[in-house]
């Protein structure tokens, strides 16, 4: 970014990257990537998004703004095992190694996607005939006979919290930044990631010290016709689990999947009677799930999440 005299701004939903009229920058004939590490400081941070299902401890997310449609659970996941150091990847004139990643490039082949044509995507390939290397969105694509292997090229080393890579990809023309959108048209630099609220069940526990409430009923605490909230059910589940020391647990799943935050505010009111035919003798504000109390269980052989939260009266 240096080179380039670009500024990196962060604000408030991401960042922001300048350039000044004359920079380096606006000199560039084909294109430029920034890439970017993505990085998380939150160690449940998976936990209350949706995509998490999809990662585990060797994957992480790939993002470009070459794909239209930057969801994370649109992307295919990038092994850790697949990313290696571009100092690993240094085109040297040597003949044949791939072991020491040896590539030139090579003139495009006319049927190749109309993306390398329009804006000059390098089409790159060993010099050999049946290993090839081509460049669709930051990756690299080795074939090898009847085999092939995606190999990712970072410029910046990966560590435990990093959860994705963002290449950004930006063409100048007439001294404007623009970036790639499809192969028809040029737009403004502007790339969203959307990690959506992970939706699960909601679990309440209910553990009577003392047994004397006989009735029970959760309610939204804001009305139905709140812009701002949706009307979930709780049904209460009969069985009889206990506490190691045998209190009783009354246990209420939502009916349907709840959106989870990591500053979720209190949605729902639990009200408890102690004679049936008379007035709710307590009512309780219920505190929303932690991101860390998932559990997990199968159910006609599919898995399906649930946020506990145990409540003592």
């Amino acid at each position: 970014m240096r080179e380039f005299q670009l500024v990196f701004k962060k604000t408030a939903v991401g960042f922001e990257v300048y350039y000044i009229k004359n920079a380096p920058i606006t000199q560039i004939e084909k294109f430029i990537k920034l890439e970017f590490i993505l990085k998380s400081k939150n160690p449940v941070f998976g936990n209350f998004t949706s995509q998490a299902d999809l990662l585990n401890s060797n994957q992480i997310f790939y993002f470009s703004n070459l794909n239209t449609n930057p969801e994370p659970n649109k992307e295919v996941p990038l092994s850790r095992d697949q990313i290696v150091g571009s100092n690993d990847m240094l085109p040297v004139e040597s003949p044949e190694s791939l072991e020491q990643k040896i590539f030139q490039p090579t003139d495009r082949n006319p049927q190749e996607s109309s993306l390398y044509d329009a804006y000059g995507l390098e089409h790159f390939h060993s010099t050999s005939e049946d290993k090839k290397i081509t460049l669709p969105d930051g990756r690299f694509q080795l074939n090898m006979g009847s085999s092939s292997q995606d190999i990712y090229c970072s410029n910046s080393p990966l560590t435990s919290n990093t959860i994705g890579i963002i290449d950004i990809y930006i063409w100048m023309k007439e001294g404007h930044n623009f970036s790639l959108h499809n192969t028809e048209e040029l737009v403004p630099v502007e790339y969203k990631i959307q990690f959506k609220s992970r939706s699960v069940f909601w679990r309440y526990n209910l553990i009577q010290t003392v047994e004397k409430f006989v009735k029970f009923e959760i309610k939204n605490i804001l009305p139905s016709n709140s812009e701002d909230s949706k009307q979930y059910l709780f049904n209460q589940v009969s069985n009889d689990t206990r506490m190691p020391d045998r209190s009783k647990i009354e246990q209420f799943v939502s009916t349907s999947e709840i959106p989870i935050k990591e500053d979720t505010s209190p949605l729902f009111k639990i009200f408890l009677w102690e004679d049936p035919l008379k007035e709710a003798s307590l009512n309780i504000v219920l505190p929303s799930p932690k991101t860390a109390n998932f559990s997990v269980e199968k159910i006609n052989e599919e898995p399906v999440y649930y946020a506990d939260i145990f409540v003592y009266i």
